[in-house]
């Protein structure tokens, strides 16, 4: 009620106000003008927030997820055997329980493992023990049950509403081949039956083996990544389901691993944009970007809970260390502490050892170290365009062999370093050198396909060093090796390493030589000139074979399923260096990832 007073009073009160309710109106109408022209107000991100990392009960593990509420993590783990399967951890406790029993291998960067929107299932990829191609399974939280949706994709999301699964298959992939030659987003029913190609990105440029895929809130949209055709580049981009136009998103140029949607109007992505693998985010509309994380990294694996406020990601490196057995079973030893050694080959003289060496960021390069002082020399700085691998020394240990290639193709060039006069670098071309004859002639294995974007290098040629000539020593249809001191060749045929002899070739150049050991009895091989080494099928041992009798003896005993690599053998065989590579991996949980 008004109180009393003059008339006109009360009427000029009445005025005002129907003054300022119009007032108020008009400023409702000009912010909800600027809402749908500038979008929605977005929420800071915590430039502070809390960051802890989790004890995950697991030898392994790849992509985690979170549950809706934050309170649940999923990821595919691996066992002291090698198999793996998906686990299920409440964040809080550390409780934690194995959810399926496939015990299938690993899928790589590949697997992931994403809880439904209500919290009930987790779909996740697996490989298919009939045919080894990646398989999309949901399986019931309560129950275990899994049921296989698709038969063949990775990377499988959850659309918000439940109704989809989205998933991803590209044209020559081995794992998770598509129909097209192109990257494939499909989508699929939680019961399955009814996948469909949601479209195919076939504007994409390049070989980059990056990819990802994640839904808008809403559903109707898909962020994805596309190579742009640069050394390891590319961007992300939105898909939009309903009328197919596509936006980018950025245009940093780099490298993205992830990009996630979140409900508050951002894509929080993982990129080398500043150096390292740190995690990115940028409104859904574009704009510019805020870096959420920092550090060495590298951050993969993104995940987030809106409801929680919270945020999980990754750390993962992979990391390998050399080791040395003698060839008679002692001795058995870890060379160095380095956790960066991939391949090696010791010098002539027993000294001195060549190295790869990874890089967290760049490409692998060259290392000389001494094998006692540990005196060491980078041949080549770490660059993130060029890559070198496959050391090879020459006889006299004054020249070494090498090849280098490039991120995003898959041509290699052969390379010879003169360790003796100057460091110069000598191009022999396409190819790869196995081996040298003498200090003046290698064995180069050159492309012999006519599809320069997939080569074949079984064209087998000795280049002489002094004269540049070249000539065929060999047939072009297997890669092949000299040994026994040049009189025979070694090579994988028919289902078989086999050896056939120089004198044998020159009578009868179709000639199939015998069996020296079947392909399905070993996962890994080297040969020195007398002898071949190999791991076994199941990885659980060392053995080599001697290549005049054939006799074969156990070296070492391995771990099951374990994953070792060696390069070139020779030092009089005295020796076989090892590599044992393994992903060293942490879950990061950032909380208050928001400011409220």
């Amino acid at each position: 009620d008004f109180p009393a007073g003059p008339a006109s009073t009360i009427k000029t009160r009445k005025k005002t106000f129907v003054f300022a309710g119009i007032a108020v109106a008009a400023i409702g109408i000009v912010v909800l003008t600027v809402w749908f022209i500038a979008g929605r107000s977005l929420p800071q991100i915590n430039p502070d927030p809390a960051v802890s990392t989790l004890q995950i009960p697991a030898a392994a593990y790849q992509y985690p997820g979170i549950s809706p509420d934050g309170k649940w993590l999923t990821f595919p783990g691996s066992d002291l055997n090698g198999t793996w399967d998906i686990y299920m951890m409440f964040i809080e406790t550390g409780e934690n329980k194995r959810i399926t029993t496939d015990s299938s291998r690993t899928l790589g960067n590949a697997a992931t493992a994403r809880f439904s929107p209500d919290g009930s299932s987790i779909v996740y990829s697996r490989r298919s023990r009939s045919t080894n191609v990646a398989e999309v399974c949901v399986v019931s939280i309560l129950s275990g049950q899994v049921r296989v949706i698709a038969d063949t994709g990775v990377a499988p999301q959850w659309s918000p509403a439940g109704s989809r699964i989205f998933y991803y298959r590209v044209g020559n992939s081995v794992r998770f081949p598509g129909r097209t030659k192109w990257r494939e987003y499909w989508s699929v029913s939680p019961q399955g039956g009814d996948s469909r190609i949601e479209f195919v990105d076939s504007l994409m440029q390049g070989s980059n083996t990056y990819f990802s895929l994640g839904l808008s809130p809403d559903g109707r949209k898909v962020v994805f990544t596309r190579p742009m055709g640069g050394a390891g580049q590319n961007e992300i981009f939105i898909h939009d389901l309903d009328t197919r136009k596509e936006t980018q998103i950025t245009f940093d140029k780099k490298t993205i691993d992830e990009a996630v949607w979140t409900d508050y109007g951002y894509i929080f992505y993982t990129s080398n944009r500043s150096g390292n693998f740190n995690v990115w985010a940028i409104p859904e509309h574009g704009g510019a970007a805020i870096q959420v994380t920092k550090g060495a990294g590298p951050d993969v694996g993104l995940n987030i809970s809106t409801a929680a406020n919270r945020m999980i990601f990754s750390q993962r490196t992979n990391i390998a260390t050399l080791w040395m057995v003698n060839t008679d079973g002692s001795g058995n030893r870890q060379l160095y502490p380095d956790e960066n050694i991939y391949v090696s080959h010791i010098a002539p003289d027993g000294n001195t050892i060549a190295l790869v060496i990874s890089h967290p960021t760049l490409q692998p390069t060259l290392m000389l170290r001494e094998i006692a002082g540990g005196r060491q020399e980078i041949l080549f700085p770490s660059e993130s365009a060029i890559g070198r691998n496959q050391p090879v020394w020459s006889p006299s240990g004054k020249a070494l062999a090498f090849i280098e290639f490039r991120p995003g193709r898959r041509d290699l060039n052969a390379k010879i370093l003169d360790l003796a006069g100057g460091r110069r670098v000598r191009d022999l071309g396409e190819g790869i050198v196995a081996k040298w004859y003498s200090d003046t002639v290698v064995h180069v294995l050159r492309n012999s396909s006519t599809d320069k974007s997939r080569p074949n290098y079984n064209s087998n040629r000795a280049f002489n060093l002094l004269s540049g000539a070249e000539t065929v020593v060999f047939r072009d249809t297997v890669n092949a090796m000299p040994v026994l001191k040049n009189s025979a060749m070694i090579y994988e045929q028919n289902g078989a390493m086999r050896l056939t002899t120089m004198e044998q070739y020159q009578k009868n150049p179709a000639v199939e030589g015998k069996v020296v050991i079947r392909m399905d009895e070993l996962s890994w091989a080297s040969v020195s000139d007398s002898w071949g080494y190999y791991r076994t099928k199941s990885g659980d041992a060392l053995w080599k074979i001697d290549l005049k009798t054939l006799r074969r003896s156990k070296i070492l005993d391995l771990l099951p399923k374990s994953e070792i690599l060696f390069g070139e053998i020779d030092f009089n065989d005295r020796v076989v260096t090892y590599s044992v590579p393994r992903l060293k991996t942490n879950i990061v949980k950032v909380d208050n990832l928001f400011v409220k």
